[in-house]
């Protein structure tokens, strides 16, 4: 990814001012990066094939929910990942 340590500044007057820097960093990142595009698509039944393999249909249904709805809500959008009814698909 190419960060470096600057983009939060140097070390500020304590470790707390450093990492609320770095967490406004990362938040302006994710607004940046964080797109749908069909290469997260792809990692996301990827992901969720491996998350199933050998579960009946109906626990994989389960799971795929529960690994959707542990993302939060952009990373969701960016991996084209909707839960719908109960069931997981992707966009």
């Amino acid at each position: 990814m190419g960060i470096e340590f600057e983009c939060a500044g140097r070390g500020g007057r304590n470790g707390l001012e450093w990492y609320c820097a770095l967490e406004r960093w990362s938040m302006e990142y994710e607004k940046k990066h964080m797109e749908p595009s069909p290469s997260n698509q792809e990692l996301t039944v990827a992901t969720m094939q491996l998350l199933g393999e050998g579960l009946s249909k109906p626990v994989m249904g389960i799971t795929n929910a529960v690994f959707c709805h542990s993302m939060g809500p952009q990373l969701r959008q960016a991996m084209r990942c909707a839960a719908l009814h109960g069931t997981v698909t992707c966009e």
